[in-house]
Formats: structure tokens, C-alpha cells, sequence
């Protein structure tokens, strides 16, 4: 029933953004999408507390390192623009921590990889209107939420690069990358977990609204009383 309801949720994620979902977005007050991505930084910070607990001075030193490479990567005449710096800065760490035999954390240590590709297979349930009425709700639910998550997001990283991404592409290219992921278990398996924890940091600060906490007395008290309580309601949510 679980694999019913994934593919149901599927399918009307596809809908839901051919039938632009994004202009829903128009009916989210900016307050709640302030409160909604710093609640998003807050979680992605914590959750990289327990890793950086179980660091030494080496991995330390990489997660400084790699935070040097993100940052100041882009910087470099011409290519600086052309390749990201998180993906720079995976590929240096990997390297640097394979040639130098450094013994760290990596991206296995957290779970076995599968090593074959899932099963492709219908689920064994009765393909009537009482299993659509049972999965449809969940299935609905779950997209909608999902596809409002990544435009809240999206929102705020056009704000922060002064751009204007494409929702729709945005949606696809998530479901595009993580399909593609699944067949590059065996190379992310080498990733040194400093390297992700770099980054992450690198994602917290940069999500959060700092302006939302700079002018905090300049804004509408109002605004502010709906941001922090998108805050304090999502955050023990998770």
C-alpha cells in the first residue's frame, strides 16, 4: 500500500507541476516563507552537530578547509562562475583524504550501499476505487506539501543569488537527480563526511534570512508574529 501511495504521489507531482502548482506561491504571505526557510537553516545546522561531535582535529581541519573552498572558490577568474563550489570542494576533499590515507568518516560509514538497482514491479493490491480512495488522500497531501517545500526554498535562493529560477525545472531536476543518484552509490560511498558537513553549514547560513533578524524592529509587527510562529511550529515538527 506504502508503494501504491509513492506512486500515486509521483503522478501527481508531474501533474501538479504541468498544471502550475508554482502559482500557488502568489498566496504565501512572505512572512511565512522567512519562517519556514530559518526554521529549515536552524534543522540543517543541528543536524550537523552530532557528525562535527564525532570529528578530530583532522576532520576539523577538512570541514575548514572545505568551508575555505566553498566560499572562495568562486572568486576564481572565469571557471570560478562555471563549476559549483560544493561539487569543488567534494571532489578536492575526496581526493585530498584518499591520497593522504586520512582515516575519517565517509559517506559509508553511515549505511551499506545496495549494490543492484531496486526491483521494478506493480504492487500487489487491488486496482479498484476503494484502494484509490484509501491512497489518493496521502498521495495528494504528500505531493502538495513536497512541491510547496522546494518553491519556499527556491523563493528564498532567488532572493539570495538576485535571480529568477524556474520552478517547474526546479521540481523536475530533483526528481531527475535523484534518480540519478541511485546508480553512483559506489562513488558517493567515498565521500568524507567533512566534506558534506562543509557544505551543509555552507547551506544553513546561507538559507537563513538574516535580514529577517537585522530589521527585525523595522518590520511590521504582524510579519514578525507569523515568522516566528512558522519558526517554533515547524522546528519541533521535524
Amino acid at each position: 500500500m506504502i508503494s501504491a501511495a509513492t506512486g500515486a504521489m509521483a503522478l501527481l507531482m508531474v501533474t501538479l507541476v504541468k498544471d502550475h502548482v508554482a502559482k500557488l506561491m502568489r498566496f504565501v504571505s512572505q512572512s511565512v516563507v522567512y519562517g519556514f526557510v530559518n526554521a529549515l537553516a536552524i534543522l540543517i545546522f543541528v543536524a550537523q552537530i552530532p557528525e562535527l561531535q564525532r570529528m578530530d582535529l583532522t576532520a576539523y581541519l577538512f570541514v575548514a578547509f572545505g568551508l575555505g573552498v566553498v566560499y572562495l572558490f568562486p572568486y576564481i577568474p572565469k571557471i570560478g562562475q562555471l563549476i559549483p563550489s560544493p561539487l569543488v570542494c567534494i571532489i578536492v576533499l575526496s581526493l585530498a583524504a584518499l591520497f593522504l590515507g586520512a582515516d575519517m568518516r565517509t559517506v559509508s560509514d553511515l549505511g551499506k550501499f545496495p549494490d543492484n538497482l531496486p526491483l521494478f514491479l506493480i504492487p500487489d493490491i487491488p486496482l479498484n476505487l476503494d484502494t484509490l480512495k484509501i491512497i489518493f488522500p496521502y498521495a495528494i497531501t504528500l505531493a502538495t506539501v513536497g512541491l510547496l517545500e522546494t518553491m519556499m526554498t527556491t523563493t528564498i535562493v532567488n532572493e539570495v543569488t538576485q535571480t529568477e529560477g524556474d520552478r517547474h525545472k526546479e521540481c523536475r531536476g530533483q526528481g531527475i537527480a535523484n534518480m540519478v543518484s541511485g546508480f553512483m552509490g559506489e562513488w558517493l560511498s567515498y565521500i568524507p563526511m567533512a566534506a558534506l558537513v562543509a557544505i551543509m553549514i555552507m547551506v544553513a547560513f546561507t538559507t537563513f534570512n538574516w535580514d529577517s533578524v537585522k530589521n527585525f524592529s523595522k518590520h511590521p509587527k504582524q510579519s514578525n508574529s507569523v515568522m516566528l510562529a512558522v519558526v517554533i511550529y515547524v522546528l519541533p515538527k521535524v
